[in-house]
């Protein structure tokens, strides 16, 4: 039966995203999800979700569990990835932009403390080419590199090729 998932064919399969948010291995809210989309070449949402707590309620340990799913059949669905993040910096500072996660394929993110599917690990994120063009590239979204038109073009098309490609194998 999972041949005829979504996975296996070749154009690219209608997945959506859930999103919760957990504190102290809890949920907070229910879960929300993206609507569906048909993707024809690659898989983008952009979208907003507007989830159903405000920010004076979130505590400081609150984190958020994205899990990306892929249509099993009627009524039913498996997991592609999940990965959770804190909603918070050290500092005590909302989390804000865009922000490169780590997915943990094949298993649901799981919101609990600590987080068994973590959207940032320090010991393979900090080390290889990916994640070094990933805070680069957060650099010059936040303005603190001079952008210059056709070369902004010409190096965001290769990052995605690099990030299409995915990590070197070691």
């Amino acid at each position: 039966m999972l041949r005829f998932s979504g996975l296996y064919q070749e154009t690219c399969s209608d997945l959506y995203v859930t999103c919760q948010v957990f504190a102290e291995g809890k949920p907070l809210a229910l879960p929300v999800r993206t609507s569906y989309k048909a993707f024809s070449t690659r898989w983008n949402w952009n979208e907003w979700l507007k989830l159903p707590v405000k920010y004076p309620d979130l505590p400081r340990n609150a984190q958020v569990a994205f899990t990306i799913w892929d249509i099993y059949g009627p009524g039913k669905a498996i997991p592609v990835g999940g990965t959770t993040v804190s909603l918070f910096g050290k500092y005590g500072m909302f989390r804000q932009g865009m922000h490169d996660l780590k997915v943990w394929p094949n298993v649901e993110a799981d919101g609990s403390e600590p987080t068994k599917t973590p959207g940032k690990t320090s010991s393979t994120f900090s080390e290889d080419k990916m994640s070094r063009l990933a805070k680069l590239t957060k650099s010059h979204r936040q303005g603190h590199m001079v952008k210059v038109d056709w070369l902004d073009r010409l190096t965001f098309r290769e990052i995605e090729m690099i990030n299409e490609v995915g990590p070197a194998p070691r």
